[in-house]
């Protein structure tokens, strides 16, 4: 048969490694699997079930492989059989290959890098802008890896908020599986630019039905911390309601609107309303308990907190008088 030369060579004991002029047709390891198969499963039904082939195609391919080998294999039925002195050799052949093979495996194999659920950063969009950007330029390598992302308040509710790890919002996490941090204060008021009190006046309670307001929606679920904001909304003569705190600012920058300043955002060109309402909103740090257990998780929550209430302390002051109209 044509076997022989492979057999010597592959129990040469000087040779790790073996080569040898197989026929061509060795190529395909589909009918060397098929008699590995029916030698260790001891039947042409129970082989045929472990390839998840049907027992024809079983047939067929222990036929290929004898007609390779120019040798016959194996003699029975469906239910018995029995190796022919060629087929023992090669069994014992493919074995001692399947024991060579088995080794390598590991050796070659390609390290599979732990699957990880990415770790999910939320914040409020009105809190991105005066501490998102800074933390995470600050702290770059660390941040890119974490998902952080920004989301108005009305989607911080359901899937989002118990699917987020971390979440700095108004408002603490109700869920079981959460620990809740108030780590300091969001000062808002509302104010306008010197442009817009030139083209409509300041905005006082008495006159709003002429004044026009930009306001970002994440307030909309503050007025239960905010009294007097509602009011405010509904006076107005016209309003624009955005999820986007900048583009927010841009209008009211523009002098065409007025809208909401922070003890972060007021600036020399602000105008503060006195005679409308102003709030110190509490700010939230929630962090997911199993998450914190861990010790990148525990890094990376202490770091929040302690940087947010640096950034959230309350500043006394802020809406000085130089910045008021009278």
């Amino acid at each position: 048969m044509k076997l022989g030369t492979a057999l010597v060579l592959v129990n040469n004991p000087r040779e790790k490694y073996v080569a040898y002029d197989a026929p061509a047709s060795f190529s395909d390891w589909t009918l060397l699997r098929a008699f590995l198969s029916l030698v260790a499963t001891r039947g042409l039904d129970q082989a045929a079930g472990q390839l998840g082939v049907s027992v024809a195609t079983l047939k067929r391919r222990l036929a290929r492989l004898e007609d390779t080998i120019d040798a016959k294999l194996y003699t029975g039925s469906h239910r018995s059989f029995v190796l022919t002195e060629e087929g023992e050799q090669l069994a014992s052949v493919l074995s001692r290959v399947d024991t060579l093979l088995g080794g390598i495996k590991p050796v070659l194999a390609v390290p599979q890098q732990e699957e990880r659920t990415p770790v999910s950063v939320l914040f409020m969009d009105v809190l991105f802008e005066m501490f998102l950007m800074p933390f995470y330029a600050k702290h770059i390598e660390m941040c890119r890896k974490y998902q952080f992302s920004t989301a108005a308040a009305e989607f911080l509710e359901g899937a989002k908020r118990s699917s987020s790890e971390i979440m700095v919002t108004h408002f603490a996490n109700p869920h079981v599986d959460c620990r809740n941090l108030n780590v300091g204060v969001h000062q808002v008021a509302f104010g306008a630019t010197q442009a817009y009190v030139d083209a409509y006046g300041l905005p006082n309670r008495s006159d709003l039905n002429r004044h026009h307001l930009a306001l970002v929606s994440d307030f909309r679920l503050v007025h239960k911390l905010w009294i007097g904001l509602e009011d405010v909304m509904r006076e107005v003569s016209s309003s624009v309601e955005m999820d986007s705190t900048a583009a927010c600012r841009l209008l009211v920058n523009s002098g065409q609107h007025f809208g909401l300043v922070t003890q972060w955002s007021l600036s020399e060109d602000n105008v503060v309303c006195p005679d409308l309402p102003n709030v110190e909103m509490p700010v939230f740090l929630s962090y997911k308990k199993a998450f914190y257990a861990k010790p990148e998780g525990k890094l990376l929550v202490d770091l929040l907190v302690e940087e947010a209430r640096d950034v959230f302390q309350p500043q006394a002051g802020w809406l000085d008088a130089d910045l008021v109209a009278a």
